[in-house]
């Protein structure tokens, strides 16, 4: 029932203006029906109240990744790691936000820093590789997707991403 949530959500919000928990509830049913616009206002006012609310920071960069829109994933996760977000996974995602606006180096860096933080993370491994190919640093890039393979050799990513990787180096030679 959307507008019995809506009720309830903005009723709470008044409530405790400075609990962010409403404030994120609010941006995730506006997210969910839909209205970006409004769910990025709550998303950052969850995060303005709480600045150490990963769940804000996280659903707002997904709104923004929904679009495609890097920069604007960027700037959250960039004010997330500011404010001493400094997770595994703000430093992936903030990887995949570089990478996808085409900053290698920046993707990098932030690729590492999440493997300081969790060094056995599959899907990091598979992005690492991915950067690295995108800089056309082969070696390394083989050398992360089999890591990802020995991580979890169950999944097909990094399997798939070598094999692409050594068709292209065969056409390009």
């Amino acid at each position: 029932d959307n507008a019995l949530a809506r009720a309830r959500s903005n009723a709470a919000i008044r409530i405790p203006p400075d609990f962010a928990y409403p404030a994120y509830l609010c941006g995730r049913l506006f997210s969910r029906n839909g209205d970006p616009i409004r769910a990025r206002s709550f998303f950052e006012r969850a995060y303005a109240i709480d600045s150490m609310y990963i769940s804000a920071y996280r659903e707002a960069w997904t709104l923004f990744q929904s679009s495609g829109n890097y920069k604007a994933m960027i700037e959250v996760l960039t004010r997330a790691l500011a404010r001493g977000n400094d997770y595994w996974e703000t430093n992936l995602n903030l990887g995949i936000a570089f990478l996808g606006d085409g900053d290698l180096p920046k993707a990098i860096k932030q690729f590492e820093r999440a493997l300081e933080l969790n060094p056995n993370n599959y899907q990091t491994n598979v992005q690492l590789g991915l950067a690295h190919q995108a800089a056309k640093n082969f070696q390394k890039a083989r050398e992360y997707y089999n890591k990802a393979i020995f991580v979890d050799p169950h999944r097909l990513e990094a399997v798939e991403a070598l094999q692409k990787l050594d068709e292209a180096q065969k056409t390009s030679k």
